[in-house]
């Protein structure tokens, strides 16, 4: 069987990937991460298959544009850098979208990272299951705030919960919507326009039951006790 992992980014973004997979080998499966040229030869080092896009992450991390998306410190500063890198990149993002769909038409499974939400709407047209893997929270709680929203003044009491769930709505559309304008373009492409609709897939996917797997410590942030079972810390992928 085999599972592609799906992390187009920086070194963070691959790095825990990379322990997926091995623990995946270690289980009998097959992986294959999918990723940036530039990820290829650390990521084969570890004997892992890989699949390059025609993208290299550090070259682009030197358009202006892109390079401010590091600088957000901030909720709208965060959305307004991602969203205007993404723009630069159009045109990038769209072919990278084809070359992905082009990656998994033969593989059993998915896991993607959430800022790959497309990922989740390829494995409904393939029929196959698809699986969330977060290194940051990633599921909607009333116990903290969404990650742009941890230096902010916190509340407490009923208000403060509320306030906190919704920084988790909040964050989820902004990520949704870096990427959505590629993905729409994909799936008009394909014939299918309307695919990449206004709500986000992780919010379908986490809905749907599939798997959602945060890997971070639950010491540093526990699991809501009022999750579905479909969504679990993990632990650190080391």
């Amino acid at each position: 069987m085999t599972i592609a992992l799906l992390a187009v980014g920086t070194r963070g973004d691959v790095q825990p990937f990379i322990a997926l997979a091995l623990g995946l080998q270690q289980a009998g499966f097959t992986p294959l991460i999918i990723s940036a040229t530039n990820e290829k030869a650390f990521v084969e080092s570890f004997g892992i298959p890989f699949h390059a896009l025609d993208v290299d992450i550090q070259q682009i991390m030197e358009n202006q544009e892109v390079h401010a998306m590091t600088k957000g410190n901030n909720p709208i500063t965060f959305a307004r850098s991602h969203i205007q890198g993404s723009n630069a990149l159009q045109s990038t993002m769209v072919r990278v979208q084809h070359e992905i769909w082009s990656a998994v038409q033969t593989v059993d499974a998915i896991i993607y990272h959430p800022g790959m939400q497309n990922a989740f709407l390829m494995a409904q047209e393939l029929g196959i299951p698809s699986i969330i893997a977060s290194p940051f929270p990633f599921a909607p709680t009333s116990e903290y705030p969404a990650i742009l929203f941890y230096n902010n003044v916190r509340l407490k009491g009923w208000l403060g919960k509320t306030l906190n769930r919704s920084t988790h709505a909040m964050f989820e559309r902004v990520f949704w919507m870096i990427g959505r304008s590629a993905a729409k373009e994909f799936w008009k492409n394909l014939g299918k326009p309307n695919r990449a609709t206004l709500t986000p897939p992780s919010r379908t996917h986490s809905a749907s039951g599939q798997p959602v797997l945060l890997g971070y410590s639950p010491q540093l942030f526990p699991a809501d006790k009022s999750w579905a079972e479909n969504i679990a810390v993990t632990g650190y992928w080391t």
